[in-house]
């Protein structure tokens, strides 16, 4: 498993939406609540758990806020086994992968009916990369 932090997204922008308490749900709220997350014997996530209470979005109201990616650099080449999703929204979305840098990005799969409050899982093949783009096709 790796451990992803806010400093390894690169969101196209950023929002100004707000929680009921006023906090943004900026990139940070990708990863801010990791003390929720809860794993099978297995050492996979345990897709039954949907306790998460934050998540980010876009600006609903600006021209920025459509047809987003979100890039994660894992500053470093591993070997991909899967990558965990879980959707709040009904947006669909595609997930690619590069190698490194000057590399072309490789389609991993296309979600084209992201329904809301579901978990996949997008398997990667074992394919070495760097960076994973999590594309919202509008």
């Amino acid at each position: 498993m790796i451990n992803i932090t806010s400093d390894n997204i690169n969101a196209r922008t950023k929002t100004t939406e707000t929680d009921s308490e006023g906090t943004f749900l900026d990139v940070d709220c990708i990863v801010d609540e990791k003390t929720l997350n809860k794993f099978t014997s297995t050492g996979t996530p345990d897709l039954t758990n949907k306790t998460y209470r934050t998540a980010w979005t876009i600006n609903k109201y600006s021209r920025d806020g459509t047809c987003y990616n979100i890039i994660i650099d894992l500053y470093n080449r591993y070997q991909l086994d899967k990558i965990y999703l879980l959707s709040k929204d009904k947006g669909a979305c595609s997930i690619y992968y590069m190698k490194d840098y000057g590399y072309q990005w490789i389609l991993a799969k296309e979600l084209p009916g992201v329904f809301f409050d579901t978990w996949y899982t997008v398997d990667l093949l074992f394919n070495e990369a760097r960076f994973i783009k999590i594309s919202f096709d509008l």
